[in-house]
């Protein structure tokens, strides 16, 4: 029977993949976890909502909420992008699974996609704040109930 607790194989993907991505789950599934409970719901306030403003990433934390229920519709609603944010991480989680099985980079252009992904973050936000103050169209439901 092999020994894979000391291949370098084994070891580059335990270390450049496993462990980052255990590192995530449990950061995202702390975070999602505290905010069902009362006390941790208001810690976490966006800065830019006291301006009357949406962050490029404000709704996120719902529409995880709401994707982890499998409500595909609110989770839409709530922020459009994460599906792209989600399809990002996943992008760049397979590249850091095939680095680690190759022992060297895989993407030819690793930075394109990390552009696009804020590139399109941006434009939603402008978007998102001309509707607001602009036309008085609230997505959210934030500020003009």
């Amino acid at each position: 029977m092999p020994d894979f607790g000391s291949s370098p194989l084994f070891l580059r993907i335990l270390k450049k993949f496993v462990l980052p991505n255990v590192i995530l789950l449990t950061l995202v599934s702390l975070f999602l976890l505290l905010g069902r409970f009362a006390p941790f719901r208001y810690l976490v306030v966006c800065p830019m909502h006291y301006f009357g403003l949406y962050c490029p990433t404000c709704g996120m934390t719902r529409a995880s909420r709401a994707l982890l229920s499998f409500d595909l519709a609110a989770s839409f609603s709530y922020h459009p992008l994460l599906s792209l944010f989600v399809l990002t991480v996943a992008y760049y989680d397979l590249a850091l699974l095939c680095s680690a099985i190759r022992a060297r980079p895989v993407l030819r252009h690793p930075r394109r996609m990390l552009y696009l992904t804020i590139a399109a973050f941006l434009v939603f936000f402008v978007v998102r704040n001309v509707l607001l103050l602009g036309y008085g169209i609230d997505l959210v439901g934030d500020f003009i109930k």
